[in-house]
């Protein structure tokens, strides 16, 4: 089975908010795979979930070379054509 999303140190913070939505957030999904994203109200759960789909991009990626980035290396969204 191969990998289908890649994180690698990604975080999100959004304007003007004083703490990260998303810190520092490292995890693969095989292809085929079903995950659970679980937490408390506030967490992050959302935004990681639109972060996957590719609704929000990521402020930073520590990994230059992810298998199926959630952005391009510029900072633009990837259609789905592109992936």
């Amino acid at each position: 089975m191969s990998i289908a999303v890649e994180f690698q140190d990604v975080v999100k913070r959004f304007p003007n908010a004083t703490e990260n939505a998303v810190d520092h957030v490292s995890f693969q999904i095989q292809e085929k795979e079903m995950i659970t994203i679980l937490g408390t109200s506030g967490c992050g759960k959302t935004t990681l979930m639109k972060m996957v789909t590719r609704l929000y991009a990521e402020d930073r990626s520590g990994a230059a070379a992810q298998k199926n980035r959630i952005c391009d290396p510029a900072g633009g969204l990837v259609s789905a054509h592109d992936r």
